[in-house]
């Protein structure tokens, strides 16, 4: 079965891009990323998330607030 979506993909994915480029305009280059996907926090930092979301019946409420900080890598391990 996972070959069967290798050959879909390797069919499928450049016709997606080439219309993407030919109907938008949007010009479309492949290719590894030139950055590494890391994020690191460098101070503590707040936060405070409210959730509200109401769809007929009693809904869903919820806050979460809390600090994250970086700390030692293996602290608590």
């Amino acid at each position: 079965m996972n070959r069967y979506f290798q050959v879909l993909i390797s069919y499928y994915f450049p016709r997606w891009l080439q219309r993407m480029e030919r109907e938008y305009g949007c010009p479309v280059h492949l290719g590894k990323p030139k950055v590494a996907f890391r994020e690191t926090l460098l101070s503590p930092c707040e936060f405070d998330y409210l959730h509200k979301k109401q769809s007929g019946g009693a809904g869903q409420y919820a806050r979460v607030t809390g600090i994250m900080e970086v700390t030692n890598r293996y602290h608590g391990f």
